[in-house]
């Protein structure tokens, strides 16, 4: 698939290049990764020294400082690593945004449903992942088609009902049991995946089409730059809320029915949790 894409990328895609060959931002990039860095680090980090810690407010406070450092310098700095000015453009940063969001409902539904059906459901690796392949289908089918509605309706309306099924998906998720079946949560994530697929395509062109031809490259970066920080901050997000909520429930469960030891060693993850069940069934709630 990938050397296809290469070819074909050649022979079909138009130059695009940019005339003023700007100068790297080494200090740009720097300031990116510290604040990106420590604000992640400081999130997934809170469940286990609390929201509250010392540690974990200075994490915040140099993490959010660094970003603010970094939009200062962007803005100044004669070769910026990112112009934020691209931003000032309501159809760049909307779609920017946009893509963001659903990016970061993927990754961090993902991550906690990989847990949620072996740990809760019992699946093997296979059948969860199976449980997973219809999502990626509606993507593919339903994203190319997505042109089709925005010919029609507009690009707005289009991606404002993208991220409605979206929310709709992320609401219907908290309806999920110990014994829901393979197929409630098949047709949740496929609710999911047809909110992103009216939404990925139609953004990605958004931010392609608001930039001058020569920009190109700075659009392509900053669209995939989106896709992979609403990533990882959803991971960090979700994973430190189930994590807080966990550890707060099974401690008010179990606390004081085990020892302290125990109850360390099932406070870390429900796969834990689930472990220590089957061998002592006294420790079960």
């Amino acid at each position: 698939i990938v050397i296809g894409g290469l070819v074909l990328g050649f022979l079909l895609i138009p130059e695009s290049s940019d005339p003023s060959h700007a100068a790297l931002d080494p200090v740009g990039a720097g300031l990116s990764i510290v604040a990106l860095g420590t604000i992640l680090w400081s999130v997934i980090e809170a469940p286990s020294h609390g929201w509250g810690a010392g540690v974990i407010i200075a994490g915040f406070i140099v993490g959010f400082s660094a970003l603010a450092m970094f939009f200062t310098w962007e803005l100044h700095t004669k070769h910026p690593m990112l112009d934020i000015r691209f931003f000032e453009n309501p159809r760049f940063s909307a779609a920017s945004g946009a893509i963001t969001l659903v990016f970061l409902s993927l990754f961090g539904t993902l991550f906690l449903l990989t847990q949620y059906l072996q740990s809760v459901l019992g699946y093997s690796t296979v059948k969860a992942g199976a449980v997973l392949v219809p999502q990626s289908i509606v993507l593919m089918v339903f994203a190319p088609l997505s042109n089709v509605w925005v010919q029609r309706v507009g690009n707005k309306v289009v991606v404002t009902t993208g991220l409605l099924l979206v929310t709709a998906s992320l609401i219907l998720f908290t309806t999920f049991q110990p014994d829901s079946t393979a197929l409630l949560i098949i047709a949740v994530s496929m609710v999911m995946g047809l909110g992103m697929a009216n939404v990925m395509a139609p953004c990605t062109d958004s931010i392609m089409g608001s930039l001058p031809r020569a920009k190109a490259g700075v659009g392509s970066a900053v669209n995939d730059t989106t896709r992979q920080m609403g990533g990882a901050v959803g991971v960090a997000v979700f994973g430190s809320l189930m994590a807080s909520h966990y550890t707060s429930e099974i401690t008010r469960a179990i606390g004081g029915r085990i020892p302290d030891s125990l109850l360390k060693q099932v406070r870390d993850n429900v796969g834990e949790a689930n472990g220590v069940a089957k061998h002592l069934p006294s420790a079960q709630p």
